[in-house]
């Protein structure tokens, strides 16, 4: 009668090998939040960088326009002052 044993070795290294696929997906586990951090700063920052360079950007351009309008006004004062001013317009 022969029965068949499975030598210890062979579960060993099934054990050795279930232990290696744990040990790689606890380091896979470890990295992932850290990998999500550092993704999320770099597209976060990004966005708000890109946020910040509009705002500026609209800033500046409000602030150009407002000069224009004031520049304006100043002209259409002047020559309101002027025609009023004008010895012939009595």
């Amino acid at each position: 009668m022969s029965t068949s044993v499975i030598p210890p070795e062979g579960e060993i290294l099934a054990e050795n090998k279930r232990n290696r696929l744990a040990f790689l997906a606890g380091i896979a586990m470890a990295f992932l939040p850290a990998l999500a951090a550092v993704t999320y700063l770099s597209t976060g920052l990004s966005f708000s960088e890109e946020n910040a360079l509009f705002k500026a950007q609209t800033d500046n351009a409000l602030q150009q326009r407002t000069q224009l309008i004031e520049i304006d006004i100043a002209a259409i004062n002047d020559g309101v002052e002027k025609v009023l001013s004008d010895p012939f317009i009595e």
